[in-house]
């Protein structure tokens, strides 16, 4: 097991050696923006893609590799953001599939791609005989705005475009889940990750089929992280010279918060993981938003926001979780 002081400080200085990568990340802050007052299309009402560009890429570790790219249902920002991109990796044609949802900065640093998080989950799903649907969230990857780092500009002072971003990330999550679901008659299972459990949590509080659902070490209110966590500093330091209290804040951002709604997938299909040493989501916000939705099952582990994702007894007993409700 990492010690503790080791997982403390990489949740610590993470988003600081993230922040290097992005050069010239203080220079490109936006100035601050209350939530606007335009409501997107409801998140029930998300429809498929009535086009999916699938492309051939080259396998992995064995297993059949597809990259896909459709237009978000809620475009917005850059060119580069208004198309959806993810990945398929397929074990067998009819095995069920499981859409993992990753985490904030995802491809920001070397080697770049999904990284070794949501490698590591894969992986345990692909052997268990499940096939795995990547997703690209907003601004990261392929979807960044010119210049800028892979995430960079999700989290902002303009808090107008963040509740967009998020809502745009559950609504392309959710067009994702819903073309998975037509390709056949399987159960279709969600594993978010950090920023991706925020997007899985709230994609759960509108849809009711999803058959098995992970949120690891999930972010709730996206105010808690700017708020307390160092590398938010910069955009801390830009709402407090905009006068915006913490308590404005947590209210600007409370429509984007899952545990402000009530799920819609059964608590037996539920199940957090919550690394007891969280730097970047402490504990106790991740507590909240469990007994928020009624206390379904928990892992509670003695890691940080980091290293827990690592922990190969905690992904094989969560694709364990997984593999129970949809191989069924």
């Amino acid at each position: 097991m990492i010690p503790r002081w080791v997982s403390e400080r990489m949740d610590d200085y993470v988003f600081d050696l993230i922040k290097l990568v992005y050069r010239g990340y203080r220079d490109r802050i936006p100035a601050y923006r209350p939530p606007g007052d335009c409501e997107p299309p409801p998140l029930e009402q998300i429809e498929p893609p009535a086009a999916v560009d699938l492309t051939p890429a080259p396998g992995w570790k064995g297993f059949d590799v597809q990259d896909l790219r459709f237009p978000s249902p809620l475009e917005c920002g850059c060119d580069e953001n208004r198309h959806t991109h993810g990945r398929l990796l397929t074990t067998a044609p009819g095995a069920p599939w499981a859409l993992i949802v990753p985490g904030y900065s995802t491809g920001a640093l070397p080697p770049g791609g999904y990284g070794i998080f949501q490698d590591t989950q894969a992986l345990a799903l692909l052997r268990r005989g499940i096939n795995v649907a990547l997703v690209t969230l907003p601004y990261h990857m392929q979807r960044r705005r010119p210049g800028c780092g892979s995430g960079e500009g999700f989290f902002s002072p303009d808090l107008a475009d963040m509740v967009t971003t998020f809502r745009q990330a559950a609504a392309d999550c959710i067009a994702l889940f819903r073309w998975l679901q037509a390709q056949s008659d399987l159960p279709v299972g969600v594993w978010g990750t950090s920023l991706g459990g925020n997007v899985a949590g709230m994609m759960a509080a509108h849809v009711d089929e999803i058959a098995a659902l992970v949120l690891m070490e999930p972010l709730d209110n996206p105010g808690d992280a700017l708020r307390l966590h160092r590398g938010s500093r910069e955009i801390r330091q830009a709402l407090e010279n905009a006068g915006v209290s913490p308590e404005v804040l947590t209210e600007a951002l409370a429509a984007v918060a899952p545990s402000n709604y009530q799920p819609k997938v059964p608590l037996e299909r539920i199940i957090f993981i919550s690394p007891l040493w969280d730097g970047v989501i402490p504990y106790r916000f991740q507590n909240a938003f469990w007994e928020a939705w009624g206390r379904p099952e928990r892992i509670s582990t003695a890691a940080g926001h980091l290293t827990m994702p690592l922990d190969s007894s905690i992904n094989a007993r969560v694709a364990d979780f997984m593999a129970a409700r949809l191989l069924q």
